[in-house]
């Protein structure tokens, strides 16, 4: 089941750590800050042509390493990414009342991270604010 199915198999067992989940979150903030939203394909993409990083991968990665551990640890990880999210993204709305293309990002990294994990949308919306949540490409548009 594990040669295909890399999300139901369990490599190695490991004592449940939540040092684990914070290492991950910060591995995570490094690198998709390296990705951006293509509103052509839906997806993200590498901003430049020469980053060799894909964001699928990236998330089944991160995934397969939170499934040798108890579910509280990618829980842990996911409330870590959603707390940078909302404290990025208050802290941009008060000063220029938009969204920066890094929350934008994470967002749409988190969307597909949470589909990839066959995790419900609920996760995020117990974590992040519904205005941000719902709105964020609409708050992401300059005013003109």
């Amino acid at each position: 089941m594990g040669n295909y199915e890399p999300l139901g198999q369990i490599f190695l067992t490991t004592k449940n750590t939540h040092y684990m989940s914070l290492f991950l979150f910060l591995f995570s903030i490094a690198h998709v800050g390296r990705l951006q939203h293509s509103k052509n394909t839906g997806s993200l993409l590498p901003k430049s042509s020469k980053d060799a990083i894909d964001c699928v991968p990236l998330i089944m990665g991160l995934l397969t390493i939170l499934q040798q551990f108890h579910k509280n640890v990618k829980m842990l990880y996911i409330s870590y990414m959603c707390q940078y999210v909302v404290t990025v993204a208050e802290a941009q709305l008060t000063d220029k009342e938009m969204l920066g293309s890094e929350v934008v990002t994470m967002l749409h990294f988190l969307q597909a991270f949470v589909r990839l994990a066959h995790l419900p949308l609920s996760v995020l919306e117990q974590r992040i604010p519904n205005m941000i949540l719902s709105e964020f490409d609409y708050l992401s548009t300059p005013v003109k």
